[in-house]
């Protein structure tokens, strides 16, 4: 994940961890609840953290997107988890540049890969 002056960039492989994840997370309820997902944030966290000790070629990518969400002000992360829940509920899969606005004005940016030209990573 990259944060942009106007919000995320989110790369394909990294949609997919949190699909995976908030799923895992939402197991038990039927309907994706977004106040649980907010809730259960640090248990969100942690399962983006096994599926990257369970996967090896994923753990470069959940370390990065685990230290992102920690670090993301409550209210970013809130709007944000109206991306996630959109990414959980979709039929259509992940649409890669196709911009998703948040509540708070902010936009993500899905791409199949990030331009090393362009941005920059937040490392925290």
């Amino acid at each position: 994940m990259r944060y942009e002056n106007n919000g995320i960039e989110i790369q394909y492989r990294e949609c997919q961890i949190i699909r995976e994840a908030a799923k895992k997370t939402l197991l038990e309820d039927m309907e994706f609840d977004e106040d649980i997902l907010v809730q259960k944030k640090d248990r969100f966290l942690f399962l983006i953290r096994k599926i990257g000790r369970e996967k090896k070629l994923k753990r470069g990518y959940c370390d990065q997107i685990s230290r992102f969400l920690k670090h993301m002000e409550k209210s970013y992360f809130e709007a944000f988890i109206r991306y996630v829940r959109y990414l959980t509920v979709s039929e259509r899969g992940i649409e890669l540049m196709k911009p998703f606005f948040l509540e708070n004005g902010k936009v993500v940016m899905p791409v199949n890969r990030h331009d090393k030209s362009v941005g920059c990573n937040l490392n925290i």
